[in-house]
């Protein structure tokens, strides 16, 4: 009962994140042992041990199988939520429209402002130097921001919503905007995702580049 009850503060955690941002599916996975142990100890106390535990067997057994058999095939989406599955679908066209949108602005990297689509596009072009923009807690690991790309041509690439059309944080984050170009992933026919490539440059960020803000103060010339 004390390991279920050791649960209680991350059970509210997880109310708490739930009310500004979604709970991911994945995150729950240290309460599996907490209420693994008391199933096993009221299996042992059924009357039927040898029935209930050959059925947990088929029935883990299968929904294993069956699961990773439905996560892991190459054709149809699970679908059109950004799960994981969906995610690694549909990336060929897109990939050749940044890779054609890269060349023709002369961008030298690849600015996000998401976690997993800033892994996703590391991935996908080892070549190209993919940083995010946003979220810096999350990249400690990575060491220092690179200062040359402070003032480099990026394309800042982000996951549009519906009514979204042209982005809508690029002129925050950066002191140079172009127009907006959109490229959508699909596979077996269903869309998956939408993304606003952005091509941009001038980090306003005084974390990533703090001697940014001075340059461009300097080098605008005062008005008459």
């Amino acid at each position: 009962m004390l390991l279920v009850w050791s649960s209680v503060p991350l059970l509210l955690y997880f109310a708490y994140h739930a009310t500004h941002a979604p709970v991911q599916a994945n995150w729950i996975v240290p309460l599996q042992a907490l209420f693994a142990i008391p199933a096993a100890f009221g299996l042992a106390q059924a009357q039927s041990p040898r029935l209930w535990t050959t059925a947990t067997l088929a029935i883990a057994l299968l929904m294993s199988v069956g699961l990773v058999a439905t996560a892991f095939n190459p054709v149809t989406p699970i679908g059109t939520a950004d799960n994981p599955p969906n995610q690694a679908r549909g990336w060929a066209a897109t990939q050749d429209a940044i890779a054609e949108l890269l060349e023709k602005t002369g961008a030298t990297w690849i600015a996000t402002t998401d976690y997993a689509r800033t892994g996703s596009l590391a991935l996908r072009f080892p070549q190209e130097r993919v940083w995010s923009v946003a979220q810096l807690q999350r990249y400690g690991f990575r060491g220092a921001f690179p200062t040359e790309l402070c003032t480099a041509p990026g394309l800042l690439i982000e996951r549009a919503r519906r009514s979204e059309a042209t982005s809508g944080t690029a002129s925050s984050l950066f002191e140079t905007v172009e127009a907006t170009h959109a490229a959508i992933r699909t596979q077996d026919g269903v869309t998956l995702t939408r993304y606003l490539l952005t091509p941009v440059s001038g980090i306003k960020s005084p974390d990533l580049c703090p001697n940014q803000r001075t340059f461009t103060a300097i080098s605008r010339p005062s008005p008459p």
